[in-house]
């Protein structure tokens, strides 16, 4: 999980020192949490109601083969950024229940 405000900064980071960036792949992200994580950071900012629930993965099957092949990654694999190393390099980098908390004062539900 990484919010959009984060992303923007890391693309600031590497325009602004495109030396450390150039032919250079990374993963990046702010928080990394299992579903009943996510569940109870919603519960949390009173953003329960019409929580998302897990599909049977018959309901994939009508997917191409690309994006069913993409869902069935991300359950079993998935993306693997380092984010205690990322936070050393962007300590402002926001958890998912700091993302919620923004939300909240902004006055924007997502």
């Amino acid at each position: 999980m990484i919010a959009v405000a984060d992303i923007g900064n890391w693309v600031a980071n590497a325009f602004a020192h495109p030396d450390t960036f150039i032919g250079k792949a990374e993963e990046i992200a702010g928080d990394e949490l299992t579903r009943p994580q996510i569940v109870s950071a919603l519960k949390r900012h009173g953003l329960s109601a019409g929580l998302p629930f897990p599909l049977p993965r018959v309901l994939l099957l009508p997917l191409p083969h690309d994006i069913r092949r993409m869902f069935e990654w991300f359950g079993e694999a998935g993306y693997e950024a380092d984010i205690s190393g990322l936070r050393a390099r962007q300590p402002a980098l926001m958890t998912f229940d700091q993302w919620l908390s923004a939300q909240g004062r902004s006055g924007s539900s997502r």
